[in-house]
């Protein structure tokens, strides 16, 4: 009798197991994503980014061995620049190197040794500066791949560094905790050397690569193919396919692409925004397989996507007021993204104050602050760059209850003034430091006869009382612990309102 009873219980936890099987393989399948605009604009951002707040960009190729493209330049954009006879980087050249047509871009890779990299202290290096995502180029519009690829002899594997670059970083990166994410900019890599602006579908190498391609015939698989082909269009996709089954990143990067603006209608142009359509539709549904929450970034403009697909983000974004939605202000530490010894050398960056007050009026307004750096070509991060790095992290680690987890208030605030806020807790971040008295408005903040402070920096807790004027709320600030200006603590100054964003009840 007991067996019975124990063979019908088993029947029933096998069947209530199949159910839940099959509920379960209905729902993931219902969840898979169809290549369809309509569709993807259903992705949601993910609540890891929203949280995150901070990370690093990277851009670190070949490129940074002449780690040059004037003042006012992207660095990344010598290996075109320095074959334009009417640019300075091509004077450069010649006087450094000689003509482009005798020393070309190629000749720079034996040079890109990554002799002095150590990805471990690259990845401390991020964790100190309190970033939460590290996105390294995998593979720039030079068409230099930074990963083992099968697909090339271009890469890091077999030329220059010998090494996988975004493998043995990822591994880094990960073991500290971080997201990771290699980006892709081969999008414009198929007119990247052509000897006109990027308006055409394929044209006529610069003369100087003709000239090398004579020599080196071998080169053209480097450098071109110089149009937008069915084989570029199969290949853009494999090299993206191949760095996302190797690394699965967490976020999939695209760069402007330019032709879709010139030319939106020509059947080439519209076969190549149907391959990146059917790709993020690919790399959605890995996620699903993968139990990973998803990112794809759009670069707003083209346009790549519709713009309420993905993420929104460009080059030194800002922001007048708090948008209904997430975005990504991208930037270099100078100008440059790549290493540009021009302003590396004098630390002709802004200073940590400035990249501190950047971070949290790109948070206060519903943004993520990815900071660029550009490594040496040995592998080396500079000192100006590492000071940086370091000091946004000394003052996160004061103040970045404040910064992480948050979300936009009702008001990103005002002249010096920024604001986010965590459930009820509201965050004041004061820019410049007031002084012994900071004022608030209490129209603004719901201040109760038993509302708590905090000055974040120093965990104590600040007086405070309703003005005698009735315009708002004086705090009675204690004494700074440290003056020094060139001290991170003392870029912005932040204040815990406990309960201070709950709604005030008229």
């Amino acid at each position: 009798m007991t067996k019975i009873k124990f063979t019908r219980a088993l029947h029933k936890s096998h069947v209530f197991s199949l159910f839940l099987y099959f509920i379960t393989a209905l729902f993931s399948f219902a969840q898979t994503y169809e290549a369809r605009w309509d569709q993807l604009i259903s992705h949601k951002t993910p609540e890891w980014f929203k949280d995150a707040k901070f990370g690093i960009f990277v851009h670190w190729g070949v490129y940074s061995v002449p780690a040059y493209n004037g003042v006012g330049f992207y660095a990344e954009w010598y290996p075109r620049d320095m074959y334009r006879s009417n640019h300075d980087s091509y004077d450069y050249h010649v006087k450094s190197y000689g003509s482009p047509g005798v020393f070309g871009y190629a000749d720079f890779i034996e040079s890109f040794t990554a002799s002095r990299w150590d990805p471990k202290r690259w990845a401390k290096l991020f964790k100190q500066s309190g970033a939460k995502l590290v996105v390294p180029v995998a593979e720039h519009h030079d068409g230099f791949a930074m990963w083992d690829s099968q697909l090339t002899l271009w890469d890091a594997k077999d030329k220059g560094p010998k090494r996988d670059i975004i493998g043995d970083l990822g591994k880094a990166v990960r073991a500290e905790g971080l997201k990771y994410a290699p980006s892709y900019h081969r999008e414009r890599h198929f007119a990247y050397y052509l000897d006109h602006q990027q308006k055409w579908l394929d044209g006529t190498p610069f003369s100087g690569i003709q000239e090398e391609l004579k020599r080196h015939p071998e080169r053209r698989e480097f450098y071109g193919p110089f149009t937008l082909s069915d084989a570029f269009i199969k290949d853009y996709r494999a090299r993206w396919d191949e760095i996302c089954d190797k690394y699965k990143p967490d976020m999939m990067w695209f760069d402007g692409i330019n032709i879709f603006k010139f030319h939106p209608t020509h059947p080439q142009v519209v076969k190549f925004k149907d391959t990146l359509r059917f790709m993020v539709a690919d790399y959605l549904n890995k996620g699903l397989k993968w139990n990973k929450q998803l990112l794809v970034n759009n670069k707003g403009q083209g346009p790549n996507f519709p713009l309420d697909f993905g993420v929104l983000e460009q080059d030194y974004m800002v922001k007048k007021d708090i948008p209904g939605y997430e975005w990504i202000c991208s930037r270099g530490m100078g100008t440059s993204y790549g290493i540009n010894f021009v302003e590396d050398k004098d630390g002709l960056y802004p200073s940590v104050d400035e990249l501190i007050e950047l971070l949290i009026d790109v948070c206060s307004k519903n943004g993520f602050f990815l900071l660029n750096i550009g490594p040496n070509a040995d592998g080396t991060i500079s000192q100006h760059q590492q000071l940086r790095l370091r000091g946004i992290g000394q003052w996160l680690e004061a103040n970045g209850e404040a910064i992480f987890n948050t979300r936009p208030w009702k008001t990103y605030g005002c002249d010096n003034i920024r604001y986010t806020c965590k459930g009820d807790d509201l965050y004041v971040f004061v820019l410049t430091h007031p002084g012994m008295y900071l004022f608030l408005d209490d129209e603004l903040i719901n201040f109760k006869k038993d509302t708590e402070i905090i000055w974040l920096q120093t965990k104590e807790k600040v007086k405070w009382r309703k003005s005698h004027m009735g315009d708002g709320v004086g705090l009675k600030l204690p004494l700074r612990q440290n003056t020094d200006p060139g001290n991170p603590l003392n870029a912005a100054h932040v204040f815990k309102i406990v309960g201070g964003a709950k709604k005030i009840k008229k």
